[in-house]
């Protein structure tokens, strides 16, 4: 009975890969995880062959003042953009524009280890970019991700 009553309480706090989120494929190469709020286009992708790159894509476009492309109304290269707070850890980031879409990155190697390690380990992940947008990110299915781009 004192089983049986355990596995009654643990149940519900065990993350089945039914209940975890799916990484999008776009284009059929580049994977991208959605965020929590529809409404907010920022989302976090996996770069380059090895997908080692890390970044945050800002898809909101011109008009508000929050994004990385269009601050005050004008397009803008690399350039530091201050701290962001990424699981309750403060790191440093560096953005840009491509074709009207932010890219955010960590600055330093010890931000880009943190956040890759994040992602790559399907936990949670929350974001406070410290302009007024928070975004929080599902627990995702990463071996699922795996597989698609073996």
């Amino acid at each position: 009975m004192k089983y049986v009553l355990i596995a009654l309480l643990i149940a519900p706090l065990t993350v089945t890969a039914s209940n975890l989120e799916k990484w999008t494929m776009i284009d059929n190469s580049i994977p991208v995880l959605r965020n929590s709020d529809p409404n907010t286009p920022v989302e976090i992708m996996l770069g380059n062959e090895n997908r080692e790159v890390v970044a945050i894509i800002d898809k909101r476009g011109p008009g508000i003042p929050e994004t990385i492309c269009y601050n005050d109304g004008e397009a803008r290269g690399v350039h530091p953009i201050g701290f962001y707070v990424i699981n309750d850890k403060k790191v440093k980031m560096l953005g840009y524009c491509v074709s009207g879409d932010g890219i955010i990155i960590p600055e330093t190697k010890e931000g880009k280890d943190y956040i890759h390690g994040l992602v790559w380990s399907g936990v949670p992940v929350t974001i406070d970019m410290l302009n007024g947008t928070k975004l929080s990110y599902p627990a995702s299915d990463i071996e699922d991700l795996k597989s698609k781009i073996k």
